[in-house]
């Protein structure tokens, strides 16, 4: 029975662009500790301090599971949420186990509930059934714990489907195979205000596309779902704009593979003719020297003047990936020449994610070279996508994926959110022996030089602030430790050299650390601090 799920995996893995399934341990890191891959950050429209990230995290032991964390200080620090996803989800399949799943989203609305939705697929070997589970739960407190807010448990779920009869029949039962969904919510004040939409792939015996189900704000239940796309279409992307307009951009996999748009102005009830964003080479490869699950991971949003920024990856042969990016000023019927991300990088890019906030657009993206060295960069506009600066290196170690094997586990996007001067981005880092990791970046474009700041998520310590900033005499730095280590602590000049070195004992709980930075030169610098596990966190301050 062990075989029948390998190959459960690799059936579904050919066939459709599935989430991430699991069926053995898919890291060969001689380090032990979990995989974390395929990131999702928001950030509260009402209040820009508060934010939460979810992930997919992997184990040997632990399995296939889901984590977010939550800040309440802009990034600054981050705390785990209670939310456990397989004992929210398990009793739903009695007899069957978790043998994948994926895509973990999060939305605000603009009362600061904040939206979850993920998907598991349950097996069960006695009646060789698999069952395919998107769910959904909302929390009140800034991500600190979540509950399921219906009364129905078929409510519970944005989409659920099952295969029979040796996993080659899809059930008529519920909705069909629910997919790789993405979500939006309506954060103006019209008539959809709040509502929150999911959209999705969608296969039954009859049907095959997208689809789009609508929760309104005053609802604990989704309405029944619509079509947004028919034919073979994946990789969902929404957004609403500031009329309520609803966008859904998406890539068309079946060869003739092109990046599309189509829109709602009626709540998510009907949608619009398909647009041709532009043409795409390779959507969904599943053979690359990158990763086997590289796709072309569209990623959409609208900045403050309704413009359309959308990014998405080609693969036009197993070598090589070039990230590309286009916008449109008149709600998707016409679109930009492509921008190509990887010609200004001169490397091979991929998983590209845009954000808008305002006359600003940030584009953020590996870049990675033919030895499969990567590093993730940053892209800045401050017109609204008419032209960016010099591509900002985000990274200050390389990422080898020469080691890591091209069905390993690595996650199917990345994500990244922006306010009016910071962009944080949020990637998959495989620096430490090949084992991705989860990482964090602030960059700030409205200082004089632009401060990037670096926070592994989950790190087993958190800076809970650092004063005075400026410094003059001193700079005071408290540390909270989830157990005692050792840090060293760098301090760096804007050109990268080492000013101050040394290494601190850190015992468990909170404490303060004293710098004398009195014999500095008046300018900017940046704080390094890292434990022995390479677990990271940068800060800038000025003098």
């Amino acid at each position: 029975m062990k075989t029948k799920l390998l190959l459960l995996s690799l059936l579904f893995f050919q066939t459709y662009a599935f989430a991430q399934l699991q069926s053995n341990p898919v890291s060969n890191s001689s380090q032990a500790g979990l995989n974390e891959a395929e990131a999702h950050i928001a950030i509260n429209p009402s209040d820009s301090n508060q934010m939460a990230v979810g992930f997919m995290s992997q184990s040997a032991t632990s399995g296939l599971g889901f984590k977010i964390y939550y800040s309440t200080d802009a990034g600054n620090s981050w705390s785990l949420s209670s939310f456990d996803a397989p004992t929210l989800s398990n009793p739903r399949y009695p007899g069957a186990v978790i043998a994948g799943g994926g895509d973990i989203l999060l939305a605000y609305d603009q009362t600061g509930k904040l939206y979850t939705s993920w998907i598991y697929l349950y097996y069960n070997f006695n009646t060789d059934t698999a069952y395919f589970s998107g769910m959904w739960a909302s929390s009140s407190n800034n991500g600190q714990s979540f509950q399921f807010e219906n009364v129905n448990q078929s409510d519970e779920f944005f989409g659920r489907g099952i295969l029979t009869n040796g996993l080659s029949n899809i059930s008529n039962l519920y909705e069909g195979i629910c997919d790789r969904q993405w979500m939006a919510v309506d954060h103006t004040e019209g008539n959809n205000a709040n509502n929150l939409y999911v959209g999705f792939v969608n296969y039954t015996n009859t049907f095959a596309g997208l689809k789009v189900r609508s929760k309104k704000s005053t609802n604990s239940f989704f309405d029944n779902p619509v079509n947004a796309a028919v034919g073979s279409y994946q990789l969902s992307n929404l957004a609403v704009d500031n009329d309520g307009e609803l966008h859904y951009s998406f890539a068309r996999i079946d060869g003739n593979d092109g990046i599309y748009h189509v829109s709602s102005n009626d709540g998510g009830q009907t949608f619009s003719a398909l647009n041709l964003v532009s043409s795409a080479q390779g959507t969904f490869p599943q053979s690359h020297q990158i990763n086997d699950r590289v796709n072309a991971a569209p990623s959409l949003a609208i900045d403050g003047k309704n413009n359309l920024h959308v990014t998405w990856t080609s693969y036009p042969n197993s070598q090589d990936a070039q990230s590309f990016y286009s916008y449109s000023t008149d709600g998707g019927l016409s679109w930009s020449t492509p921008f190509n991300m990887s010609t200004a990088l001169n490397l091979n890019s991929f998983y590209s994610n845009v954000t808008a906030h305002g006359d600003k657009v940030s584009i953020s993206t590996y870049g990675i070279d033919n030895a499969r060295q990567a590093d993730y960069y940053l892209f800045l506009s401050t017109n609204n996508g008419a032209s960016f600066g010099t591509p900002i290196k985000l990274t200050s170690q390389q990422s080898n994926l020469a080691g890591f094997a091209n069905t390993d586990f690595a996650g199917d996007y990345t994500s990244s959110v922006r306010s009016e001067c910071k962009t944080f981005s949020v990637w998959s880092d495989f620096r430490n022996a090949g084992q991705p990791k989860l990482y964090l970046s602030s960059y700030s474009d409205c200082a004089p030089l632009g401060f990037q700041e670096i926070t592994t998520i989950n790190s087993p310590f958190q800076i809970s602030s650092l004063y005075p900033n400026p410094a003059q005499q001193e700079l005071r730095i408290s540390i909270f430790s989830e157990n005692a280590l050792k840090i060293s602590a760098t301090i760096y000049s804007i050109d990268g050299k080492v000013i101050i070195k040394n290494n601190q004992k850190v015992r468990q709980g909170e404490q303060e650390f004293i710098v004398p930075v009195s014999t500095l030169s008046r300018g900017n610098y940046t704080l390094v601090l890292q434990d022995d596990d390479g677990n990271k966190i940068t800060r800038s301050f000025s003098k």
